[in-house]
């Protein structure tokens, strides 16, 4: 098998091109578009150890047929290249010890939360939240540097847009047969902290996402309509007193299939519900495979296509020993829907993470694996009330629903596969 390792210098950036083989249908290549080495002012942490920043973006591929991406929604509607895969890319930070041999050969996979990195904020006392650390200040105390962790963060939320230097995604969208697209009946809650004219199905609150969008022909058939609290009876908003349109100040809307304009205006008093039909689902559960694949790529590959063999190691063994998940709320619920939902086995079946750490996740794993899915909400007792996240089960042991029926567990899929001691 052939690897190459490319470089080329443009505009003061460095561009590594590591490309993997392709006999199996995971990372195909890492693209790394800028290096600082060292960063953090250049600061040697313990174990004499100093880091560098790569970002950059990883490619990848799924085989439908293999029976570790089976479950993933929507995968037999996805388009696929000339091999018959799935492409996606994803959005890449990693910060390591410029020479890997004085870490401490474990990764901290830092699940990102809406497309922001999370971990140094939560471990390194006093570090900033910046999605781009570079300086000494931004990681506090250095505590994840002084015990010699490698951290790696990656986006796998196929809806967040490109700004505030979020990772995002490249997720391929659904397409029915002969590519004609598919739609769905759906419901998207509105929620508002001040008054406004417009908004997008996308809004979660401050939080904007990318939204389905309205099938133009059937625009007429959607309903708005209010409640005053979760719970509450709903009236319906006359279908002539709203349209589908962008209009911040109330007036001469915008045509668009991803925005509602209300020139009476949306109040905070109320909880708005459109309901219409949309169309071109991302396959969003490919998140799972794409955060399944990268940390068994950097784990596992030992040729110069993986950047912690290109800067730090010499290849003679794998870079890495173990990995441990971590995410914080939102993120934290997507950690557990991994190992609950079968993907912390490789498509080698190998262990992918060996511990995670949900960290104030609550009772609750993600909506991310579904059809028209909108993983970034969350049930609460005023908004999102009626969006998945919150069913069961709610615990790690194996318990029977008593309601249901069902016995479930988050480890049990974990357990059943020796994943887990007993």
């Amino acid at each position: 098998m052939t690897h190459i390792l490319s470089k080329r210098v443009s505009a003061g950036i460095v561009a590594l091109m590591l490309i993997a083989p392709v006999t199996h249908a995971r990372i195909t290549r890492i693209v790394i578009d800028r290096i600082e080495s060292p960063t953090f002012g250049g600061v040697s942490y313990e174990r004499s150890v100093a880091y560098e920043k790569l970002t950059g973006r990883a490619y990848g591929e799924l085989d439908p047929r293999d029976e570790a991406n089976r479950n993933i929604v929507y995968i037999n509607d996805a388009p696929v290249n000339a091999d018959k895969r799935v492409a996606y890319s994803m959005d890449v930070l990693i910060i390591k010890p410029i020479d890997m041999r004085r870490g401490n050969r474990t990764v901290l996979y830092d699940v990102t939360n809406r497309g922001d990195v999370r971990a140094l904020s939560v471990f390194d006392v006093g570090a900033s939240t910046a999605n781009d650390p570079s300086t000494e200040k931004d990681v506090g105390d250095g505590f994840l540097m002084k015990q010699g962790y490698t951290i790696v963060a990656s986006a796998w939320q196929g809806d967040v847009p490109a700004s505030g230097k979020r990772l995002t995604t490249q997720f391929p969208i659904a397409a029915g047969p002969d590519g004609k697209p598919i739609t769905k009946l759906i419901t998207a809650e509105l929620i508002f902290t001040k008054p406004a004219f417009t908004a997008s199905p996308g809004n979660e609150g401050d939080r904007v996402m990318r939204a389905h969008p309205a099938v133009r022909d059937r625009m007429n058939e959607a309903r708005l309509l209010r409640r005053s609290s979760p719970l509450a009876s709903r009236e319906t908003v006359a279908r002539s007193d709203w349209s589908f349109g962008k209009c911040p100040d109330g007036a001469n809307p915008t045509p668009s299939d991803i925005d509602i304009c209300y020139p009476a205006g949306f109040s905070s008093n109320y909880i708005y519900d459109l309901v219409y039909v949309a169309q071109d689902p991302i396959v969003m559960g490919i998140g799972f495979a794409a955060t399944r694949d990268l940390i068994a790529f950097l784990r596992h590959e030992r040729s110069g296509a993986n950047p912690l063999i290109a800067r730090g190691t010499n290849g003679e063994h794998e870079p890495l020993d173990y990995a441990i998940g971590f995410g914080r709320s939102q993120s934290g619920r997507y950690i557990k829907d991994l190992v609950y939902s079968g993907f912390n086995l490789d498509e080698s079946k190998r262990v992918v993470f060996e511990g995670i750490m949900p960290l104030i996740s609550g009772s609750r794993l993600t909506n991310t694996n579904i059809e028209f899915a909108t993983p970034g909400r969350v049930p609460s007792p005023v908004n999102s009330y009626f969006y998945g996240g919150d069913q069961f089960p709610h615990t790690y042991a194996t318990l029977t629903d008593p309601i249901t029926g069902r016995t479930d567990g988050w480890l049990k899929a974990a357990v059943s596969s020796a994943l887990v001691q007993k």
